[in-house]
């Protein structure tokens, strides 16, 4: 099964059907697997958990700054600046 006839042991693999599972118990099996997890998709994986609590803290912040704080009085004068309504509605 060589690449450059277009099969190749992953596409098996990915075309295996429910009765053909036991060939995922094999040694070279695991080990292929455990090698293209290694070698390429545990770098996309990190890197996409990575991005995704990038914005889950940017979200929290964005929602307390502009949802949370409360407003802040001093002598009856507001502090906070008044907020832009042409900006919140579209």
């Amino acid at each position: 099964m060589a690449a450059e006839d277009g099969y190749s042991l992953i596409n098996a693999l990915a075309n295996s059907s429910e009765d053909q599972l036991d060939i995922f118990d094999t040694d070279v099996v695991r080990d292929l697997v455990q090698y293209k997890w290694s070698t390429f998709a545990a770098k996309a994986h990190w890197l996409s958990g990575l991005t995704y609590l990038v914005y889950v803290v940017a979200l929290a912040f964005y929602v307390n700054d502009i949802y949370l704080i409360d407003e802040v009085y001093y002598d009856g004068v507001r502090l906070n600046p008044e907020a832009n309504t042409e900006a919140l509605v579209l």
